[in-house]
């Protein structure tokens, strides 16, 4: 991420560059299987006088200013399989119920993380998008 300190370099990029740094220190690991844990990323930067940001999934960046707070935040993975995510929440947590259908939502959301069709989070694919 040091990379980063160089302002015109775009964000994406550092984070692409920085995660294949990562991936080449760990050939070991198998980075195309859809379980390889994933990370979410919250970047601030100031540049050229203003702020740059970069949020991906769930790790939020928070602006306190005199009229209050702002949150810029990733919330593309509640848009992601609605269906299953509609049945997890139709069953009682800690139920049998519950328990299937948040495994089959989570099998699910695997298959779509970090592809060409969604980002859910940062894992092994680092120019997916």
């Amino acid at each position: 991420m040091a990379a980063l300190a160089d302002p015109d370099l775009p964000l994406t990029s550092g984070l692409a560059d920085a995660l294949e740094r990562v991936a080449e220190m760990h050939p070991e690991c198998d980075l195309s299987n859809p379980g390889t844990p994933s990370a979410t990323v919250a970047i601030l930067r100031h540049r050229h006088g203003a702020l740059d940001h970069l949020v991906l999934a769930d790790s939020p960046i928070i602006f306190g200013t005199p009229q209050g707070y702002s949150v810029i935040t990733d919330l593309r993975v509640d848009d992601v399989l609605p269906e299953m995510k509609a049945e997890v929440e139709r069953h009682e947590t800690h139920t049998e119920g519950h328990r299937e259908a948040l495994q089959l939502f989570v099998l699910a959301q695997r298959q779509v993380r970090n592809t060409a069709r969604r980002i859910l989070g940062c894992c092994g694919q680092p120019r997916s998008g």
